[in-house]
């Protein structure tokens, strides 16, 4: 469990992100941009079957409840992407 959890925690810390940034920026930036435009999407989605038939469209606090799920969402996408990129970097030290 120990293990895994650190694969995990490894994934969000940010100097980790600005050492994959300087070894492979393509990369990290395609995944940043993919970041983006899953947000834009899974919003766009929650927007049209959650809010609009319910009526909330406009409701600040609705909007920001869905926005806080997409940008979670969109945040679990750009770490599984970065899963490949942190294990040919790291693999043999989190291999413990």
């Amino acid at each position: 469990a120990e293990k895994s959890e650190f694969r995990e925690w490894i994934l969000q810390w940010g100097p980790l992100h600005g050492v994959l940034e300087r070894k492979a920026p393509e990369r990290v930036n395609a995944l940043r941009e993919k970041q983006i435009s899953d947000y834009e999407e899974t919003y766009r989605m929650l927007s049209d079957t959650e809010l609009r038939p319910s009526g909330l469209v406009g409701n600040t606090d609705a909007e920001r409840t869905i926005g806080a799920r997409a940008m979670e969402s969109a945040k679990k996408t750009f770490l599984d992407g970065l899963r490949p990129l942190v294990e040919e970097m790291l693999g043999s030290y989190l291999a413990f």
